[in-house]
């Protein structure tokens, strides 16, 4: 009976040291990686892979642990997204949001042009 609990314990060591072990064999590398695709709350336009805010230090420890933990980078950016928003992501997420950054632009561009148009016709006929 006594080996049992000796063999009980060294289990017990081993699953309380293993997640530390792991965490370790996340390098900064790792953590940046996925940081650069994620942008500071706080800081207007800043990736958190170098912002040096506490926040950023904060969410570059938790990207670490989601990454010891065996989740994917598409999974730790799901996460953020999902607890802070996709403001997180620093652009739309999706492809409509996007192509809705751009009307305005094309509105401006048409509208200029034909501005334009107008005038030389009326410069050249006038």
């Amino acid at each position: 009976m006594a080996r049992w609990w000796w063999l009980v314990s060294i289990l017990a060591v081993i699953l309380v040291l293993t997640p530390a072990a792991a965490q370790e064999d996340i390098s900064d590398d790792d953590v940046n990686r996925v940081a650069a695709r994620l942008y500071c709350p706080t800081c207007a336009n800043q990736a958190l892979a170098v912002c040096a805010t506490q926040t950023c230090q904060q969410w570059r420890e938790e990207v670490r642990r989601q990454l010891a933990a065996g989740q994917s980078d598409e999974d730790v950016i799901a996460a953020f997204v999902a607890q802070y928003g996709a403001e997180v992501l620093g652009s739309p997420a999706d492809s409509t949001g996007q192509i809705l950054t751009y009307i305005p632009l094309l509105l401006v561009v048409l509208i200029s042009g034909t501005v334009v148009l107008r005038n030389r016709r009326r410069d050249t006929h006038g």
